[in-house]
């Protein structure tokens, strides 16, 4: 589907319009993966940095052009992208180990390798060999690679790097207890603190600052590498941050810590939620231009080349729920609807002027339509979930979406296809007569063809789904029990959440043939 002059235009002349250079203002096609979730053959338990070269290199072959990741920073002892330890720093367990200068096989690397064909994470085993190794390799290669200029330059140009790792040798010292309850004397730091902390545990926060320049550049020669592919970068910046984190315990200040942010009753959750994350103290970082948030996105855009806002709606309006109350007693903040707008408009802005990458926002769910009008106006891409039947009654067809939007079949909070086929059978009995299918009990190859292709050639600009939706194509790249495809369940605590391991290793994937085939097939017009 062609893009009309008009559209082309308005977009170039938006606040955003500057942003689209790079990418350009066309169709663009991708898939979004957890990279806990890719396998390799000479994988160690966990999808690593270096295995998303090898898919940028099958995505062109496709015609693909996005890989969109879910959260990469460090969640510490946390399973969850989405609660992490840092708003910048890296996770250390998806760090390419073979790819090390000096690599050498170890016992760590030898255990490493036998988790490598469990259906799920092993997060503790992997965790715990993965830092002996690092931990090693540190002993053994360290101080080559600290005196080197590249590494002093990453140190000084970092701003936040020195706290992070001050903060994580003081987690693991207090036994991964929260900073709360952690001795008064290093409850609110200073910088006076921060000096001392560093010259006191010298090689320690050495060692973790050294982790993360590994980190950094294997992922940023990953977007080189992509690019060189004509491939995008698409990261995900969660909007809010765990109580227990280093920007929290760095800049109490910036946060309240009295309030949790959450979501207020609606017809999927009549009991609504709360997160336990802290709210903004937006006022405070709107003093000193909002520092924090430029620092975070200037970091990101050295990794990525598209971002993904997640809960836009956030930087307008938030569902606040004090922590000795039910989320149904919970009030929007701020409480005066007339200042949504011109907040959000504004936060938007710094965000537009703080870095050159191309941000999309998820504005699903409850949210203002003039939020929606809001994004557009701005140059901003919002998401359609194709699935949804509120998306399907509004508009006949995804050939009337907005060009500013990601049209999606399913997210990693939402069941797959099969699932939601399988799990929903009201849903789906409405969807088939607007499609004037015959409902039956399976789900057909010729139904989830019909909705990958209506999805990569919908009116939107970007196209971008879960690759086990193309993997379902073929069961034999897929687990018989189609539970274990499904990412996340929300609300609901179990190990089955952000542990999903793709049943096919990544070299299966790309030498598929009749895979690719199909997925090229489903992107023609």
């Amino acid at each position: 589907m062609g893009i009309d002059n008009e559209t082309v235009e308005a977009i170039k002349s938006s606040p955003a319009g500057k942003h689209w250079e790079k990418i350009g203002i066309s169709h663009h096609h991708g898939i979004c993966i957890p990279l806990f979730s890719l396998r390799s053959e000479s994988g160690l338990g966990i999808g690593e940095f270096t295995d998303l070269i090898p898919l940028s290199h099958w995505c062109r072959e496709i015609g693909m052009d996005v890989i969109q990741l879910l959260p990469l920073n460090d969640t510490g002892l946390d399973t969850s992208p989405y609660n992490a330890m840092s708003a910048n720093a890296l996770n250390p367990l998806h760090l390419g180990l073979e790819y090390l200068p000096n690599y050498e096989e170890t016992d760590e690397i030898y255990a490493l390798k036998k988790l490598n064909q469990s259906q799920r994470v092993d997060y503790e085993n992997v965790k715990n060999l993965k830092i002996q190794f690092l931990r090693n390799y540190f002993d053994r290669h360290g101080q080559k690679i600290i005196a080197s200029d590249s590494f002093q330059n990453f140190v000084q140009d970092i701003p936040w790097l020195r706290d992070y790792a001050i903060f994580k040798v003081l987690k693991i010292q207090n036994g991964w207890r929260e900073w709360r309850l952690w001795d008064e004397s290093i409850r609110t730091p200073t910088e006076k603190l921060l000096k001392q902390l560093e010259q006191d545990h010298f090689e320690e926060v050495t060692y973790h600052q050294f982790v993360q320049f590994l980190c950094f550049q294997q992922l940023h020669e990953v977007k080189v590498k992509a690019n060189q592919n004509g491939v995008f970068i698409k990261g995900d910046i969660p909007i809010l941050i765990s109580p227990d984190s280093e920007e929290v315990w760095l800049h109490q200040d910036l946060f309240n810590l009295e309030l949790s942010a959450g979501a207020p009753p609606d017809m999927y959750n009549k009991d609504g939620q709360t997160w336990g994350f802290p709210l903004f103290e937006w006022d405070k970082m709107k003093s000193n231009g909002y520092q924090w948030w430029r620092t975070r996105l200037h970091t990101a855009s050295k990794l990525y080349d598209i971002y993904r806002i997640d809960h836009v709606v956030g930087f307008f309006r938030i569902w606040a729920v004090p922590h000795d109350k039910l989320p149904t007693e919970g009030h929007y903040v701020p409480k005066d609807h007339s200042q949504w707008f011109t907040d959000g408009r504004e936060r938007l802005s710094m965000m537009l002027m703080s870095n050159k990458m191309l941000p999309i926002g998820e504005d699903l769910g409850t949210v203002p339509e003039k939020v929606h009008r809001m994004l557009e106006e701005t140059g901003i891409c919002g998401t359609k979930f194709l699935m949804s039947l509120k998306v399907r009654k509004t508009l006949n067809t995804p050939f009337e979406f907005t060009p500013l939007s990601l049209t999606t079949v399913s997210t990693h909070d939402s069941p797959t296809l099969d699932l939601w086929w399988k799990q929903y059978p009201e849903e789906v009995e409405v969807y088939c007569k607007i499609k004037n299918w015959k409902q039956g009990l399976l789900f057909s190859q010729e139904q989830r063809i019909d909705i990958l292709h209506e999805s990569h050639h919908s009116s939107s600009l970007f196209h971008i789904n879960l690759l086990p939706e193309y993997l379902a194509l073929f069961p034999e790249l897929v687990w018989p029990n189609i539970e274990d495809e499904r990412v996340n369940r929300p609300g609901i605590l179990t190990d089955e959440n952000w542990s999903i391991r793709y049943r096919p290793t990544l070299e299966q994937i790309v030498n598929h043939k009749g895979l690719k085939d199909l997925i090229k097939q489903i992107l023609t017009p």
